[in-house]
C-alpha cells in the first residue's frame, strides 16, 4: 500500500481552475497524462477490527463510500478531458475533482492507520514506550492519554460530517466534509462522518472516539511522524 507521501496526486486546484479560465482550444491537454485513480487496498479483512468497529460497517465504508469517491474523481477526469468543455462545466469538474479526491486522500490516511487489535494478536491500540515520537508526545500532550484527549475533544468539537487530522508537528486540526489539510503533513486522520460509526453505534460519537484508540495502528503513525 502507498506510503502518505505517495498518496495518489491530483492535478492542483489552481491548474483545474487555469484550465477553466482558458480558451477551449487548450482542450485540457493538462490532464491527457492523468492516470485513473484505483481504489487503494486494505491491509486487514473487514471483520478485522470487531469488535471496535464492525464488520459491516468497514465493508461499507470501504467498499461503496470510498470507492464511490474513486468513481467520481475518475468521472471528473473524464470530463475535463473532452473536447468543447464550456468554463462552467470546466468550473464544476474541478470542484468534483477536489472534492472526491480530498475523499480519497482523507480515506487512505484513515483506513491505513487502523489495525488489528492487539487482544487479537494485531498491533492496534499498541503505543510506542520509547523514540522520537513518544518523547514529541510527552512534552507536547504530557503522554498518550493527553494526546487522547485532544483527540477525542477535537472530534467532538467538529459539527456535522468531517475529520480530526493529528499532523506531524502534533498540532490537532478538524476539517469539514472530505477536506485534505492544506498547507498540513497529517499522520493521523479520524472520520467522524456518521457512517463511519452509525451501524454500531447510532449518534454515539462520544462512544466510537473512545473505542477507536483500541484500532489506531501507532507503528504507522510513528512513520509517518519520523518521514521526510
Amino acid at each position: 500500500m502507498l506510503e502518505l507521501l505517495q498518496l495518489l496526486q491530483p492535478p492542483s486546484v489552481a491548474m483545474v481552475h487555469e484550465v477553466a479560465n482558458k480558451s477551449n482550444k487548450m482542450q485540457n491537454r493538462e490532464y491527457q497524462m492523468q492516470a485513473p485513480y484505483e481504489l487503494f487496498k486494505l491491509n486487514y479483512s473487514y471483520d478485522a477490527l470487531e469488535p471496535y468497529i464492525d464488520a459491516k460497517t468497514v465493508e461499507l465504508h470501504y467498499a461503496k463510500h470510498t470507492k464511490t469517491y474513486v468513481d467520481k474523481a475518475n468521472e471528473a477526469l473524464s470530463g475535463l478531458q473532452k473536447p468543447g468543455i464550456t468554463e462552467a462545466g470546466a468550473y464544476e469538474l474541478s470542484k468534483q475533482l477536489d472534492d472526491n479526491v480530498g475523499g480519497i486522500l482523507t480515506h487512505q490516511l484513515y483506513f491505513n492507520c487502523l489495525a488489528k487489535p492487539k487482544e487479537k494478536g494485531g498491533v492496534g491500540g499498541v503505543f510506542p514506550t520509547s523514540g522520537p515520537f513518544y518523547e514529541a508526545v510527552k512534552a507536547r500532550y504530557g503522554g498518550f492519554d493527553g494526546l487522547k484527549e485532544g483527540l477525542k475533544k477535537g472530534g467532538l468539537s467538529r459539527f456535522g460530517s468531517g475529520w480530526v487530522f493529528l499532523h506531524q508537528d502534533l498540532s490537532i486540526t478538524t476539517a469539514p466534509n472530505q477536506e485534505w489539510p492544506r498547507g498540513k503533513k497529517p499522520i493521523l486522520g479520524i472520520d467522524v462522518w456518521e457512517h463511519a460509526y452509525y451501524l454500531k453505534y447510532q449518534n454515539r460519537r462520544v462512544e466510537y472516539l473512545d473505542n477507536i484508540f483500541f484500532v489506531i495502528n501507532w507503528g504507522y503513525v510513528e512513520s509517518l511522524y519520523k518521514s521526510v
